[in-house]
């Protein structure tokens, strides 16, 4: 039961090492309070995610939002995971759109880091904590 991901095209790639960084910092300073840094945005597009790893994410949304993630990349994911004190900043590629029915599709989306590498191994590891603490969830609800 994970929140909601607005996920948001980037204006500006420029603009994104700056906002990571900071994501960073905050996450390694969690008491400290300070304004959220982000990169020039577009407008956001609401999802709920559906998969995670450490290479990526897949995504469910409205099928009315289809053409935005055939014309729009690079995107801003901020994302919400649990044990987390503030979301995972990340930047992302749209590699593939599949209708589930009329009504929602599943976006796939890749992180990417060519825009800065330092940044590959913060969201990488945090997201694949994540993943593994889920499945030691999940084998065990199995096994009792």
């Amino acid at each position: 039961a994970l929140p909601p991901l607005y996920v948001r095209p980037i204006a500006d790639i420029a603009s994104v090492r700056l906002a990571e960084s900071a994501n960073e910092h905050t996450h390694k300073h969690p008491n400290m309070i300070g304004e959220t840094i982000r990169p020039q945005l577009g407008n956001p597009i609401p999802t709920r995610i559906f998969d995670i790893s450490g290479n990526g994410i897949a995504l469910i949304t409205d099928a009315a939002n289809a053409p935005l993630f055939n014309d729009v990349t690079p995107l801003w994911l901020e994302i919400t995971l649990p044990r987390f004190a503030h979301p995972i900043a990340v930047v992302g590629r749209v590699i593939r759109v599949n209708k589930i029915d009329n009504d929602e599709i599943q976006v796939g989306i890749q992180f990417q880091f060519k825009h800065n590498p330092a940044h590959e191994a913060f969201v990488t590891d945090n997201v694949c904590r994540f993943s593994a603490e889920q499945q030691r969830l999940q084998l065990t609800r199995q096994r009792d």
